[in-house]
């Protein structure tokens, strides 16, 4: 498994035991975000409807695009993050959710959401308010969100 999965794993595992109710963890793991929905959004993948109704609403408030994507039961901890053929689908594309679904096995019963901004961290040109280089996507959302 990638050292970047790992650390978040690890620290999903540290977080599910605190007192918080809600967990959103924020990275850019693979590209297949890239692939699925272009390099300007994050992908939404939450165990809980209503946070994530709620993320992409935020979201929409701040002026940034979300999309809250599925997360099928063959997608969900201890079908796909145990199965032995995960190995031939790291990379790729069509298996997003897939690899997403990791850190709510540590969640611990927690309502959790994993923000895939793969592509969106990352500007190649200045464009609108973000310029060239880091954009910060994610922060203005969970600011309106809190």
């Amino acid at each position: 498994m990638p050292r970047g999965r790992l650390v978040l794993c690890r620290r999903a595992c540290l977080r599910g035991r605190s007192r918080s109710e809600v967990m959103i963890d924020l990275a850019t793991l693979t590209g297949a975000k890239v692939v699925a929905l272009g390099e300007e959004s994050v992908a939404v993948f939450s165990n809980d409807d209503d946070l994530a109704d709620a993320i992409v609403a935020a979201a929409d408030e701040s002026g940034e695009q979300f999309w809250h994507m599925p997360l099928w039961d063959s997608c969900v901890p201890g079908s796909i993050a145990r199965s032995p053929t995960l190995p031939k689908h790291v990379g790729a594309p069509a298996h997003l959710s897939h690899r997403r679904t990791l850190p709510l096995e540590f969640a611990e019963g927690k309502r959790w959401a994993h923000l895939d901004i793969a592509g969106a961290a990352w500007a190649k040109s200045a464009g609108g308010y973000t310029p060239k280089g880091a954009t910060g996507v994610g922060v203005g959302t969970l600011i309106d969100l809190s």
